[in-house]
């Protein structure tokens, strides 16, 4: 089964209160915090999915934490999703994620923004955009970017910690690259064992 993306997971419309909590020190305190919170781990360390060691590997480095959300344990993570915007021949384009091939096998990400990668809580956005810019597309100058907005969506990832609820928070930001700076061919990039294709798109 496909990791579910910002865009097609189920939107959570009744966010309800978030209530803050100290987060784990030791993989035993984490353990004994899911007991407590009901939260089935049967279905955790296997071939396909993830560990409470795992989890808690993402707490200490940011790129997850815990809180209480409707009075139950959530996961929450933070996105960044980047338009990034050009000119070409006088039309005002915005660049595409068409597909990416994992191995021979194609699939597509129905994504509004051009990048959508996860950030670590302790990362400065805006740092984090440069570099997430640079590492996907090799722009290595600092453009002015604008924050568009966020997102909120609640959901169960299957493929890494089932039953527990991931809550992503999606801060989306743009930014206009001169046509001198944009590959206008569009761009190929190897990330993560996959080839990512981009293409300029217009916006109307």
């Amino acid at each position: 089964m496909s990791k579910p993306s910002i865009e097609t997971a189920t939107v959570d419309s009744n966010i309800g209160e978030t209530i803050a909590i100290e987060q784990p020190k030791t993989i035993e305190a984490l353990s004994e915090l899911l007991i407590q919170k009901n939260i089935d781990t049967s279905g955790w360390n296997t071939p396909k999915t993830k560990s409470i060691p795992d989890l808690f590997s993402e707490i200490v480095t940011g790129e997850s934490m815990l809180e209480i959300r409707n009075k139950k344990i959530i996961r929450a993570i933070s996105i960044i999703g980047i338009n990034v915007f050009t000119t070409i021949r006088g039309s005002h384009m915005r660049l595409v994620e068409r597909k990416r091939v994992s191995g021979n096998t194609p699939h597509s990400r129905l994504l509004r923004t051009s990048i959508s990668e996860r950030k670590s809580f302790h990362e400065d956005l805006f740092a984090a955009a440069i570099r997430i810019t640079e590492n996907v597309l090799s722009i290595s100058t600092e453009p002015h970017y604008f924050i568009e907005g966020n997102k909120h969506i609640t959901y169960i990832d299957p493929d890494a910690f089932p039953c527990l609820a991931t809550r992503a928070c999606e801060r989306r930001l743009a930014i206009n690259i001169s046509p001198n700076s944009a590959r206008l061919s569009g761009y190929t990039v190897l990330l993560d064992n996959e080839t990512i294709h981009f293409e300029w798109s217009p916006t109307t």
